[in-house]
């Protein structure tokens, strides 16, 4: 719905054609690599691949294994005086670590399974405007996948791939994470710290308070934190950025007063939120921040017409 109605569409069939390929390799990681690939109406050959991040313990087990000998090489560069001088031979480092622990890595090694459904998209299927992206373990997975595919990615507090880029199946160059992979590093979350970055990188701001520890790898408050520091371009701003995260309530939209109702003129954003959740509600069950956010609404809505009162008594005086 954020592109428009029937613009993209979370294409089912593709990923099971794909899982039903002759030359398809299971890798059985099961439910543990878990992805979509959205495809729009107005291309065949163009779709976003999105990679879930973590969301399990076993997926906090991946990315701790996967990264680990990187994170290893980072702490000890941080303690001992004078060892920046060793970056250059770090990711050689870590690749001789990785290869001890070379059975369980593979285990964990999900980035396998996306990167053979890039190949199987551009070279069975024909898709050539493709980019991949995800959150946290995905956005490290969107990392390693566009390295290794020659596809640009967007992560989003994802762990980065400089150090780690020998030990990959298969490695990396450093050509090919400055090129094709950006990151997207908010202020104060651990994650995007884990490995060296790439050249391309954004940091932004994080408006959650400085004890709330996971806060800042919150991709809906990143979401939110782009849109209002860059726009929402004209697609729909996400209601949890006003509701959960106290951004500022967007501006309304010019409307054509001789085409838009009444009813429809006089909605604020907020009340379009309510009513939202209470439609999700209905089509898919409770929702639990459907209460919480009609009363904070309703507060929002009554300070403003106290205030717009106050206002009118001034200019009368």
């Amino acid at each position: 719905m954020w592109f428009g109605e029937g613009i993209a569409k979370n294409s089912v069939e593709l990923v099971e054609e794909f899982k039903n390929w002759p030359g398809y390799i299971n890798y059985e990681f099961g439910s543990s690599v878990s992805y979509k690939l959205i495809t729009f109406s107005d291309s065949d050959t163009s779709a976003v691949l999105t990679i879930r991040g973590t969301a399990t313990t076993w997926d906090l087990i991946a990315d701790a294994q996967l990264w680990l000998p990187a994170m290893l090489f980072q702490g000890l560069r941080f303690l001992l005086p004078g060892s920046e001088m060793f970056t250059p031979i770090l990711h050689r480092m870590v690749d001789i670590v990785t290869q001890l622990e070379t059975k369980s890595i593979t285990k964990v090694s999900y980035y396998r399974e996306t990167t053979q459904f890039v190949n199987y998209l551009k070279e069975v299927r024909g898709f050539d405007q493709l980019s991949v992206t995800g959150h946290s373990l995905g956005g490290g997975l969107a990392i390693i996948t566009g390295a290794q595919t020659n596809t640009n990615v967007v992560a989003i507090s994802g762990p980065n791939a400089m150090l780690s880029r020998d030990s990959f199946k298969p490695p990396v160059t450093v050509d090919n994470l400055n090129t094709f992979t950006f990151n997207v590093v908010p202020a104060r979350d651990p994650i995007p710290m884990i490995d060296d970055k790439a050249m391309l990188y954004q940091n932004i701001n994080c408006t959650a308070p400085a004890n709330n520890f996971i806060g800042c790898h919150d991709s809906a408050r990143t979401l939110c934190e782009i849109q209002y520091t860059c726009g929402s371009v004209g697609h729909p701003v996400l209601c949890e950025c006003v509701l959960d995260y106290d951004y500022p309530e967007p501006l309304p939209e010019a409307t054509n007063e001789t085409t838009s109702s009444t009813s429809q003129q006089q909605k604020t954003f907020l009340e379009k939120c309510v009513d939202i959740c209470i439609e999700e509600t209905e089509a898919r069950g409770p929702k639990d921040n459907c209460q919480r956010w009609k009363e904070k609404a309703e507060a929002a809505i009554d300070k403003k017409k106290e205030r717009q009162t106050q206002l009118m008594a001034l200019a009368t005086e």
